[in-house]
């Protein structure tokens, strides 16, 4: 359907979508040019997963992705479970890391550090 119609198509609306079934890993890429990837990392419909991240990491607009993190976290609608350091770490050259401070990521990180090692000090 989307080949049929990609030049008709409202690619900046569409972005937006809520439908799951549109945000597949090929349909992303193979219609990486014309997609709004500012919407499409706002969206907090789509099911993201590591592979996506890495395969679309050039798309992706960081900064407004990990905002969708912190709604999605607030709102515990969380559409991915990246709560670690391992998650900055492998796209610390993408993610906007002076904003990264003020994320639901951020002090979930924290949070999730802060028990680990309350928890080796009680083991002690």
């Amino acid at each position: 359907m989307l080949e049929k119609f990609k030049n008709r198509i409202n690619w900046q609306e569409l972005s937006h979508s809520k439908q799951v079934s549109l945000f597949t890993m090929e349909n992303l890429q193979k219609y990486a040019k014309l997609w709004d990837w500012t919407a499409i990392s706002q969206n907090s419909f789509i099911e993201w997963n590591f592979e996506m991240l890495e395969e679309l990491r050039d798309y992706i607009d960081w900064e407004a992705f990990i905002q969708v993190y912190r709604e999605a976290y607030l709102s515990n609608n969380l559409i991915f479970n990246f709560y670690s350091i391992g998650f900055i770490e492998l796209f610390k050259d993408y993610l906007p890391l002076d904003k990264i401070k003020e994320t639901a990521l951020w002090e979930t990180i924290v949070e999730a550090n802060k028990i680990k090692l309350m928890k080796k000090v009680v083991d002690l």
